[in-house]
């Protein structure tokens, strides 16, 4: 079979080089997805109810178009590896077509020869764990989260007053194998895991009251050093605390994110926070960007923030080794004590300023601040805790937020009272001027950095 999809592929490589010599079009890459992923559900009894297995290859095609005008047209379509030719030579025709329709402004594609695309120094061997691919190829997977399954359920039994119990719960893993190769040379080939759990738990005080649910869905960077027991506690404490809460009145004061909160702060799921986006040459080509190389970019009055791009963090899956083009990873600053130091940028908006690719954006890095997390709940104020989102989406731009509150607490007295429901409001690049880092990090996907962050004049609209 492998020797089939071989051969196809290499028969696509010499269409796309006839329509090279034909001036149909001009360059192209090819990147080959070979995806297995390995679900795991479990009831609400703790016993694995069924195991999917599903496999997926596919390939992106993606050309490029120069014209006369000093612009450049590209245009990308997707088979799955079972598809015949036919519908290749359809979805070509279509993606030239589209390359007319849409040009931009003309840069030069990388080639295997510039020195941004060498990765000597890279160890791939980073990017996902021998182990997962071993236990994931004998199917052995599933006696490792069964073990896991009987802590959680030794847990939750302890918890009577609040009547916890597991409605459902998933584990997904994914291991993938990925491959580019283009017309100027290049030619790498990465691999990669991932892990996901989801589940719902459900409780209540009393017979009297209705079940209430709480939804719970993490990203594991690596399963064999994850402490799931850590998380189960975590998780269920958050349960009770979600059926203790209350709504709450607007605030203005000392605002504190915590654990997942200052994940979604600093890197949200669907955008991009603020002040990173606009480190990026795109904003700064399209004259948007605030931010001015060598100047301080905010008038700090607290932390002064560092922020790298870290592609190359071991054990996250964040990173990456190269990006859709072939240039490969590195670690850049963008912000230093403050002070904005490079552009992030890939090969388009790279050459359209002039300077050189830093290739794909990697986890988002920040040094640690210097006050222990314990000093920072420590107030004479009243301080409003915030553990989690329901979701944190800022306007890229402007940096204005406003983000559904799932889980928090107020801090009054040595007191933590729950609370939930309610909009963190505000601006990202006036609130951070005000801000205080914990010396404790924590390594979630996608971000690496302070555990807990305080706003100092933080805002917060109520319910009630």
């Amino acid at each position: 079979m492998e020797q089939i999809h071989l051969e196809k592929k290499k028969n696509y490589i010499e269409k796309l080089q006839k329509a090279v010599s034909s001036g149909k079009i001009s360059n192209w890459n090819i990147n080959t997805f070979d995806s297995k992923k390995l679900n795991i559900y479990v009831q609400s009894n703790y016993k694995v109810e069924s195991i999917l297995n599903s496999h997926r290859e596919e390939i992106e095609f993606t050309i490029y178009k120069e014209f006369s005008d000093n612009t450049l047209g590209s245009s990308s379509f997707i088979l799955n590896i079972d598809d015949d030719v036919s519908k290749f030579n359809s979805e070509l025709e279509d993606a030239i077509f589209i390359c007319s329709q849409g040009k931009s402004k003309k840069y030069v594609l990388p080639s295997k020869d510039d020195d941004f695309c060498d990765d000597r120094k890279i160890n791939y061997d980073d990017f996902y764990s021998k182990k997962f691919e071993k236990d994931f190829d004998s199917n052995s997977l599933h006696l490792f989260f069964e073990e896991k399954l009987l802590i959680f359920k030794a847990l939750i039994k302890k918890e009577k007053k609040y009547n916890i119990k597991l409605n459902y719960i998933e584990f997904m893993n994914n291991l993938s194998k990925s491959s580019l190769e283009t017309s100027k040379g290049i030619l790498k080939s990465s691999k990669k895991n991932s892990s996901y759990m989801e589940f719902v738990l459900s409780a209540k005080l009393n017979e009297k009251e209705n079940e209430r649910e709480y939804i719970v869905y993490h990203d594991i960077n690596d399963l064999y050093s994850f402490d799931f027991e850590k998380f189960f506690s975590t998780t269920i404490e958050s349960c009770k605390n979600s059926i203790l809460a209350k709504a709450i009145s607007n605030f203005k004061g000392e605002v504190i994110l915590s654990g997942k909160a200052t994940n979604d702060f600093f890197n949200p799921d669907l955008t991009m926070n603020s002040i990173i986006a606009h480190c990026g040459a795109r904003l700064k080509f399209l004259n948007i960007s605030k931010f001015e190389l060598g100047k301080e970019i905010l008038n700090f009055k607290c932390d002064k923030i560092t922020i790298y791009s870290n592609p190359l963090l071991k054990g996250n899956m964040g990173s990456v080794p190269y990006d859709n083009l072939g240039v490969s990873a590195k670690r850049i600053c963008l912000i230093e004590n403050g002070i904005f130091k490079n552009n992030f940028a890939g090969k388009q908006y790279a050459d359209y300023l002039n300077i050189k690719p830093t290739g794909p954006f990697g986890v988002i890095e920040i040094d640690e601040g210097k006050v222990s997390m314990k000093d920072l709940l420590s107030s004479k104020n009243e301080i409003y805790e915030i553990d989690s989102f329901s979701s944190f989406v800022p306007d890229v731009v402007s940096g204005d937020f406003s983000a559904e509150i799932r889980l928090g607490f107020i801090i009054k007295n040595g007191e933590k009272i729950p609370f939930k429901g309610g909009l963190f409001t505000g601006n990202i690049f006036k609130i951070l001027e005000e801000v205080k880092l914990s010396k404790e990090r924590i390594n979630l996907k996608g971000y690496f950095g302070p555990q807990m962050i305080k706003f100092m004049k933080g805002e917060i609209i109520g319910l009630n």
